[in-house]
């Protein structure tokens, strides 16, 4: 069984994931965290793609791309894919 480690991080300057999950062979996650599928606005998402491209835009850190992005969010009906590859997970549906 792969170990798992997540880390919490807010950061600034336009650049945001509430967490990373990563596994011990280099694949990673940026998650952001909210409290509606409303709230998952394009600023948001801009934030997140923005993280995304401080961390693996740099050829020389030599970190690949983020197996998925994605948004958990406290209320919602569906899990669906955005037309620009995040995810948004209501909590509901990622089960026990």
């Amino acid at each position: 069984m792969a170990r798992i480690e997540s880390h919490i991080i807010g950061m600034k300057k336009g650049l945001e994931a509430d967490v990373i999950l990563e596994l011990v062979d280099g694949r990673w996650a940026a998650v952001g965290i909210k409290l509606s599928d409303l709230k998952v606005m394009e600023k948001n998402v801009d934030k997140l793609h923005a993280f995304k491209e401080k961390v693996c835009g740099n050829p020389l850190s030599q970190v690949r791309e983020p197996e998925f992005m994605a948004f958990i969010v406290g209320r919602g009906d569906i899990a669906y894919r955005r037309d620009d590859g995040i995810l948004v997970l209501p909590i509901a549906t990622l089960g026990a």
